[in-house]
């Protein structure tokens, strides 16, 4: 006689872990981003608009600078000193990864280590992402999809379908 929303209930438990992570998949326009998105602001606390700056989307022209980080070209050429400087998306406590399964595997590869520990490096450059959360939503496959491979996928601590409500 009950009915629970299994997307929202493991997206608070997966908020409550230290680097958390989730993957939701399903059809597209049903809500999964936008779910993770609100979940994120409400369990954190970020601002609705420092998750959705931060947030990426998954294409096959993806590269490290998009995902982890880049140099200061500036500081480069007046000074020239290495300065790295992190992604919103690495900096922000709530991550969203939209549509995953749209990345390549050679990114999604050196994606693995920030997905299991919250790190990445660049340039030789440890980078630590703050605790927080980490939603990746991945519609069902099709001709612009990649596999996302078992050692992807076993670095998230929950996976969840999202289904549309019974007409």
């Amino acid at each position: 006689t009950k009915a629970y929303a299994s997307p929202l209930l493991f997206a608070t438990l997966t908020s409550l872990l230290n680097h958390g992570t989730m993957m939701i998949t399903g059809a597209p326009g049903i809500g999964k981003t936008t779910g993770a998105e609100f979940a994120g602001h409400f369990f954190t606390s970020v601002p609705i608009n420092d998750i959705l700056e931060a947030e990426l989307i998954g294409n096959p022209q993806l590269k490290t600078e998009d995902v982890v980080a880049t140099l200061d070209t500036v500081q480069m050429v007046h000074d020239g000193k290495k300065v790295v400087i992190p992604t919103k998306f690495l900096k922000s406590p709530v991550k969203i990864w939209d549509e995953i399964n749209r990345t390549p595997p050679d990114m999604l590869s050196a994606a693995m280590r920030l997905v299991d520990t919250g790190k990445a490096i660049y340039q030789g450059e440890l980078l630590v992402s703050p605790p927080g959360v980490l939603f990746a939503t991945a519609n069902y496959t099709d001709q612009g999809t990649f596999e996302l491979t078992p050692p992807f996928l076993d670095r998230f601590d929950v996976a969840v379908m999202v289904t549309s409500p019974p007409q």
